[in-house]
């Protein structure tokens, strides 16, 4: 089937996993400020696709329901994503009161409908599903393992199969033309902002209830069910002590990569729109498109040498990271204004006024900036597709090596690997905690007296 023939499929699949998964993190946004909540659904970020889709394809019967079981997982992954592109969506021009005015002036329930979505409070919810719309279109680690003929796996395939990077991505042109079309809608709906954003109303009970099922569902779909999927089967006999060179050299990609990505956002603010916009494009549109355009742009600079040193690979991780570190640092780590105040006034006092300011100050903010830039890192340490393209020798990332080897099947060496690349992000978290924490305490004066 040609690419043309396919596309509508593609998008039809691209719209029901992006669909999904905006409503599924509507109904996150009524728990999202518990701490529990939250810790949750950063475990579901870090569980790194290929070793979700690498437990659940040993699933027996996963064959027959194979498409709708990969929009669900997809779709559950994606879900925090949709919620905080929700959050830092500008306010709406049209509140819940202009509504209801509107309601009251005899408005029909086609027009409301359309004011809801276009300009009342449904307009974020439609922004996040037009911005998801290509990371669904660009799916391909839970695709590639449950066999399914999506866009990105097809794409794979063909490039993995010798074809010629030119041909590859003139058959992905129709792919990305439909995610850069969503982009430009979410762009051109973000443009007519309110005023003043309407305090939203306090989540009921159904609402609560909803979100908790919704995050049940993603922990033990995402985390739960692969974890007792794969530990009962670790070997540790059979670990290759070989494997401790990829882990390293995805340390290294995922660290660096999260590091520029955070760095970069930081003199966006404030930027103009189109700027931003043409910036955070190229990562919203794929690791795999990404992949491509680095691997043609590589083959044709004069620089030979250039493919052979980690550059290439670093900066097409830094693109993909972009978009994810500017989001998580609205979404997470902005300035509590209030706490921040507190702390600064607490700073001129005694030596115990000092250290509880500290303190404060990381509540407000330091701990969110960890944990928005650790889950920039952990998408950087899971990303297959590009990974796969521009690696130079020598320095493999761990998941590439391993999604290699799923390709001869199952063991117990394999499934050790994967635990271990699972797990190993973890310990970079943990340093990463204690050196901002110190760095913290040094810079606010907390250990002082």
């Amino acid at each position: 089937m040609s690419a043309l023939a396919a596309l509508p499929i593609d998008v039809a699949r691209a719209l029901a996993i992006a669909g999904v998964a905006t409503a599924a993190g509507a109904a996150l946004g009524a728990i999202a400020r518990r701490r529990l909540a939250l810790a949750a659904i950063a475990l579901c970020l870090a569980m790194p696709p290929i070793a979700i889709a690498y437990a659940w394809a040993a699933t027996p019967g996963l064959h027959r329901v194979a498409d709708p079981a990969h929009v669900v997982l997809a779709a559950l992954r994606l879900a925090p994503l949709a919620l905080a592109v929700a959050l830092i969506a500008p306010p709406a021009p049209l509140g819940a009161r202009g509504l209801h005015c509107e309601r009251l002036a005899g408005a029909g329930a086609a027009r409301l409908a359309r004011r809801w979505w276009l300009q009342g409070p449904g307009r974020r919810w439609l922004i996040a599903l037009l911005a998801l719309m290509p990371l669904a279109f660009a799916e391909f680690e839970i695709g590639a393992r449950f066999a399914v003929g999506a866009w990105a796996v097809r794409l794979f395939d063909a490039q993995a199969g010798g074809r010629p990077v030119s041909a590859t991505l003139i058959d992905a042109a129709p792919g990305v033309a439909v995610q850069l079309a969503a982009l430009i809608g979410a762009g051109a709906l973000m443009r007519r902002r309110g005023a003043v954003a309407e305090a939203p109303p306090e989540p009921g009970r159904a609402r609560r209830i909803a979100g908790w099922s919704v995050l049940g569902a993603a922990v033990a779909a995402l985390v739960v069910a692969p974890l007792a999927r794969l530990l009962p089967t670790i070997d540790v006999a059979a670990l290759d002590p070989a494997i401790a060179r990829e882990l390293a050299a995805t340390a290294l990609f995922a660290v660096a990569a999260a590091t520029c990505a955070w760095a970069l956002t930081a003199p966006l603010a404030g930027r103009r729109p189109w700027l931003i916009a043409a910036l955070l494009a190229p990562g919203l549109c794929g690791s795999l498109v990404i992949g491509l355009l680095g691997l043609a742009t590589l083959r044709a600079t004069p620089a030979a040498g250039l493919a052979t040193t980690p550059l290439p690979l670093l900066i097409a991780l830094v693109a993909i990271a972009l978009p994810f570190a500017l989001t998580a640092r609205v979404a997470l780590a902005a300035p509590r204004s209030a706490s921040v105040h507190v702390a600064a006034l607490l700073a001129s006092g005694s030596a115990a006024q000092r250290s509880a300011g500290e303190r404060l100050r990381w509540r407000a903010s330091g701990r969110f900036a960890w944990l928005a830039w650790t889950l920039v890192m952990w998408w950087c340490a899971g990303d297959l597709a590009a990974s796969s393209i521009l690696h130079p020798i020598g320095m493999t990332p761990a998941l590439v090596l391993l999604y290699n080897f799923m390709h001869y099947g199952e063991s117990a060496a394999l499934t050790s690997r994967l635990v271990l690349a699972v797990v190993a992000p973890l310990a970079i978290a943990a340093a990463a905690y204690a050196a901002m924490r110190g760095g913290h305490r040094l810079l606010h004066g907390g250990a002082r007296g």
